[in-house]
């Protein structure tokens, strides 16, 4: 990211961004692909589990209005590798506490 983030390097090295609110994993993109974790009745509503993972193709919506879920049933199982990779390293490096001085 090193490079990336001033804009020497076109590419950022990373295929999977994940959307954690607090502490919790919302949702991730991989590619071009999003699957969603929660979700919202409308602005005011709590988050709530979904019972299955929600997925779009960003490519096709970008805008995230259709749910493509089958046949592509297979997308949340690399996602999930690569969270479950994100989560044992806060193991080894824990995220900084709010309030840490600097």
């Amino acid at each position: 990211m090193s490079g990336f983030l001033p804009g020497a390097d076109e590419d950022s090295g990373r295929d999977l961004v994940l959307c954690l609110q607090g502490d919790r994993l919302h949702a991730a993109k991989w590619h071009q692909w999003k699957v969603h974790l929660f979700e919202q009745d409308d602005f005011y509503s709590t988050w709530a589990p979904t019972n299955v993972p929600i997925l779009y193709n960003l490519e096709w919506g970008p805008r995230e209005e259709h749910q493509v879920n089958s046949p592509h049933g297979w997308v949340p199982h690399p996602v999930d590798a690569g969270a479950a990779a994100f989560l044992r390293s806060l193991v080894l490096e824990p995220p900084i506490r709010p309030g840490t001085p600097g």
